[in-house]
């Protein structure tokens, strides 16, 4: 008897110690297409950009958008006479239009003032040169001269929609002169020298195979799928390779035996 009462106090000392999935069967959780996980990974951060990816899937640095996409975006710029504060801050500059255009092609600013953008943050696949391209920013740095005025420490950026020889056609706002149009003045087109530019920012229009052969983590919240990343950054939630976490009550109910 002193036996058995030792076993059963043995017993409810391990189910007060342990999750009681630990005490589910092996098979039922495999059954349910589970693989038996025991903790989490620490990196959890999910950027949901509202595009479904799988390995073999192909799109660029611009969401899929296309030079001649870009190019004629900035054109309706100039032709609607663009004016929006996109920062919120001292009106439209000539920032504005560039924040505008990161968002189009990216879905997210980059900000700063316009010298920022000589050697702020790019994108993925993003480069600076100072050659000119259709679809390219083009930055003046502090106190360079845009070939109609000196701009001041500030700088100032403008959207280049076409190059001829020397010469670049561009899309500006806030031009930093009475000839120009002046301060916080709407969108206009331009003709410039390409030399006076400083750097020009170059979207990567490219295409990019996902391949997802890393894995990072799986989900916190059930069901905890496994995700991989590209190498490119991208994550992917594989939805066909659930796990069982033993801490997860879902999952402890889902191989629960009925009364």
């Amino acid at each position: 008897m002193r036996k058995i009462f030792s076993l059963v106090l043995s017993l409810m000392m391990l189910m007060s110690v342990f999750p009681l999935g630990i005490f589910a069967e092996e098979s039922s959780k495999e059954s349910l297409g589970y693989s038996i996980q025991t903790e989490l990974s620490s990196d959890l951060t999910m950027i949901d950009d509202g595009i479904i990816l799988k390995p073999g899937d192909s799109i660029n640095s611009t969401n899929g958008i296309s030079q001649s996409q870009a190019v004629n975006w900035i054109i309706a710029r100039g032709n609607e006479s663009w004016w929006q504060d996109v920062d919120g801050y001292y009106g439209c500059q000539c920032v504005d239009l560039i924040m505008a255009y990161y968002r189009y092609l990216v879905g997210y600013n980059v900000g700063g003032n316009a010298c920022d953008y000589t050697s702020n943050s790019l994108p993925s696949g993003w480069y600076r040169d100072n050659t000119p391209s259709a679809g390219a920013i083009a930055v003046w740095g502090s106190y360079a001269n845009t070939g109609s005025y000196n701009v001041g420490e500030y700088g100032h950026v403008g959207l280049v929609y076409s190059v001829s020889g020397n010469t670049i056609y561009t899309v500006e706002t806030n031009l930093g002169s009475p000839y120009d149009g002046g301060s916080n003045s709407y969108a206009r087109f331009k003709e410039r020298p390409a030399g006076n530019v400083t750097v020009y920012i170059h979207p990567d229009f490219g295409q990019h195979t996902h391949n997802y052969n890393t894995f990072v983590y799986f989900l916190k919240s059930h069901p905890h799928y496994n995700c991989y990343k590209c190498s490119c950054g991208d994550i992917w939630t594989n939805t066909n390779e659930p796990n069982f976490y033993e801490y997860c009550e879902t999952c402890i109910d889902s191989v629960r035996p009925e009364k």
